[in-house]
Order: structure tokens, then C-alpha cells, then sequence
């Protein structure tokens, strides 16, 4: 299982940054490894399964179930996938003095073995690009809401 926590604290407020994540039917625009996105709807307004189509670093294709703790959190678990066998994880969103502190926690599990070098690249490279794109995309959603 591989398991990892990281945080990122953007000049936005809490909300804002919750509403950016929520907009899974963006992520294409701003997330490199994101090539496309489709939407079902939940049980309800606050749940939506997300299709997914990602290159990092080879094509995956998966379906998240994500859950809307407005405006607090985001969680997700797997519902199908090539690759995962488990894929379970949030996004917590929480006020500081000059805007949100987001914090991103995944557990994941492949049905293959993947190479060392490959999760490497996935936390040192990957992961760090994904957080950048994020804090860019909604502080710039901030400026031009302003």
C-alpha cells in the first residue's frame, strides 16, 4: 500500500479552494496529467463519480466516487480502474491567517507491482507539479473573481 500526505497553503479562502477541487470537469484545464474528465451524477447532489484519464507517467483510466463535505472536505474511493486496486483519499480545506491550508491524503494500492523508480518519480516529480498547478489555478481564480 502506498500511503502519503502533503499540504499546500494558497493565498484564496477556504471556500474558493474547495469550490476549484470540487470542479473535477476542470481539472483537464489546469492539471498536466489530467488528459480527460466525465461526470455521473451521486445518490446525491453532494457525491459524483469522476471518470478519469490520466497519463503519470503511462495512460491510466479510473472512476473515483468523491463526496462533498462542503466546504471542508473531499473524500474519494475507488469505484474502477485498470491499474488500482484501492484508491482512497481527501482533500481537507482549512482557514489560515492569509487564506487555506490544503491538505492532500491517498492510500493506494496497485494490482501490479510497480517499480520503486515509478513511485519515486510519482512523489518527487508528480506530486509537486500537481500541488503547484492547484495553488496556481485557484489563486487565479481569486485574482479574476476580484
Amino acid at each position: 500500500m502506498f500511503e502519503l500526505t502533503t499540504a499546500i497553503e494558497v493565498n484564496a479562502p477556504q471556500a474558493l479552494a474547495f469550490e476549484v477541487l470540487w470542479d473535477a470537469q476542470r481539472y483537464p484545464e489546469f492539471l498536466s496529467d489530467v488528459v480527460d474528465v466525465t461526470l455521473e451524477p451521486g445518490d446525491t447532489p453532494l457525491v459524483q463519480i469522476v471518470h478519469y484519464v490520466v497519463r503519470a507517467p503511462r495512460r491510466l483510466e479510473y472512476a473515483l466516487r468523491m463526496e462533498a463535505e462542503a466546504p471542508t472536505r473531499i473524500v474519494w474511493t475507488l469505484v474502477s480502474s485498470d491499474l488500482q486496486r484501492h484508491n482512497r483519499g481527501s482533500w481537507t480545506f482549512s482557514e489560515t491567517a492569509d487564506g487555506a491550508l490544503l491538505t492532500l491524503e491517498i492510500q493506494m494500492e496497485f494490482r501490479v507491482a510497480v517499480p520503486e523508480v515509478i513511485l519515486k518519480k510519482l512523489v518527487e516529480f508528480n506530486l509537486p507539479v500537481l500541488m503547484r498547478q492547484v495553488r496556481a489555478r485557484i489563486e487565479q481564480t481569486r485574482r479574476t473573481l476580484s
